[in-house]
């Protein structure tokens, strides 16, 4: 199989990160999972040129509060954005448990 053939294969499809932020699912993410652990998900502004004032976002690292019994909270939860993202959920949860059967892979 040649290269190109392969790059074609295995192509990856990435999501926004702004679009990420913008739908609830990084609140969300850290809300569910990354809080309760101590731990958050973090992204950044990066302005990528100096000539543009094109501003991308980019995942920057992962905050590790570990140490701290109550973990990580929230000074205050964005509502709007908390339902976009659990109506996404439950949309892609329904739509795997269609296709494959089940939603959290054992």
């Amino acid at each position: 199989m040649s290269d190109k053939k392969m790059m074609e294969e295995c192509k990856i499809n990435y999501m926004n990160i702004e679009e990420f932020k913008d739908m609830g699912l990084l609140q969300e993410v850290n809300r569910l999972f990354f809080h309760p652990l101590g731990l958050a998900l973090v992204i950044s502004e990066c302005t990528c040129s100096k000539k543009s004032d094109t501003v991308q976002w980019i995942v920057s690292g992962i905050w590790d509060y570990r140490d701290d019994p109550e973990g990580m909270l929230f000074k205050e939860i964005d509502q709007n954005k908390k339902a976009i993202a659990n109506e996404f959920i439950k949309q892609q949860c329904e739509r795997r448990k269609f296709t494959i059967g089940f939603v959290v892979q054992e």
